[in-house]
């Protein structure tokens, strides 16, 4: 759709997008105070004041664009205000979707079953919920109350599974930023790293049949540990060769993973996915069936060079063509075109 529109035409969406007052929303400024997110760091570079909250409802007025990251099932007090509103009054809502959704049609999976905790939380509506069920509906919600005005997706697998159900979405993947790491050139000495939560069962059948052949491997997954988040998380994975990635539920993708690992220069193992676009398996990391995670772990830990060479493909796709700078500038290009502004 973007690439359809003649540059005069587009400059000129661009900038009264940039006069509309911006306001993003973060669930992070709740844990982690001061703490300015990936969306709000894009505008304030493209010249925008934009306001940071959480789920605080505003005074809200039709030439405010809301810029959400991550998921709106966060935010249900901001959103229940603005649906509250006549269409006339309310501001437009940018939805950049992060979260897990079921499997299209298409890849042929079963939807998952709910772990008991995040059954509890289904059960409880608590707003920090966010199994597929929770972020489908929410979504839906919206989107029958008139909500949003654009909703982008990070990967392929969500748009195809909510283009099966009507809903039009963009896919813009994630762009590496400076808060998911470099390569510091630091020794590698830990030869597997699992980071995020390893209590599930995909994740605990992986970690227990890795040491049983004897793999040496690292588990770290509390979201509340500051020592996972900035200087101390990237020089964690500067220390690691191989990242390994499994899927909350067969086939799903979950780039965050992906960007973080990449952009140290760590080469990414993954169980098989339905379409991990714009990577590349092969080229970008190596995918390989759970009962063979063993072996092919192996093969890139007795393998130096194949290892570094897959790593820094990996590693010059999220630092060349995969920055947040290109992915967001995508989106505001979207979003400038669908309020054409």
């Amino acid at each position: 759709m973007a690439a359809d529109v003649a540059p005069p035409e587009r400059a000129k969406r661009l900038e009264g997008l940039r006069s509309r007052p911006a306001i993003t929303l973060n669930r992070e400024m709740e844990i982690y105070p001061g703490r300015v997110s990936r969306v709000t760091a894009q505008l304030r570079e493209r010249g925008f004041e934009a306001d940071q909250i959480d789920d605080v409802p505003q005074a809200w007025s039709p030439d405010q664009v809301i810029w959400v990251w991550g998921n709106a099932a966060w935010f249900p007090k901001v959103f229940d205000s603005i649906a509250k509103l006549p269409p006339a009054r309310r501001p437009a809502v940018v939805l950049w979707h992060s979260e897990p959704l079921p499997p299209p049609r298409a890849a042929s999976l079963r939807w998952p079953t709910p772990t008991v905790r995040e059954l509890g939380k289904i059960l409880l509506r608590d707003v920090r919920a966010s199994d597929v069920y929770t972020n489908y509906w929410e979504i839906r919600k919206l989107v029958r109350a008139g909500l949003p005005d654009v909703i982008a997706v990070t990967s392929r697998e969500r748009q195809k599974f909510l283009t099966e159900r009507g809903i039009a979405a963009e896919f813009v993947p994630d762009g590496a930023e400076e808060m998911d790491g470099e390569d510091l050139g630091l020794e590698r000495d830990i030869d597997v790293l699992l980071l995020g939560a390893h209590r599930l069962r995909s994740r605990k059948r992986a970690l227990r049949m890795l040491r049983r052949a004897g793999i040496q491997i690292e588990a770290k997954g509390d979201y509340f540990d500051p020592s996972l988040w900035g200087e101390n998380r990237t020089r964690l994975i500067n220390r690691t060769k191989i990242m390994l990635s499994i899927s909350r539920f067969p086939g799903t993708f979950a780039t965050a993973r992906f960007l973080m690992a990449m952009a140290c220069n760590a080469l990414v193992v993954s169980d098989p996915l339905f379409d991990s676009a714009p990577y590349v398996p092969g080229a970008h990391f190596v995918e390989a069936p759970l009962d063979d995670l063993s072996v092919t772990i192996e093969r890139y830990l007795t393998d130096e060079p194949e290892r570094r060479r897959i790593a820094q493909s990996g590693h010059d796709l999220v630092t060349g063509q995969l920055t947040i700078e290109q992915t967001f500038g995508r989106l505001f290009e979207i979003v400038a075109d669908r309020l054409a502004c």
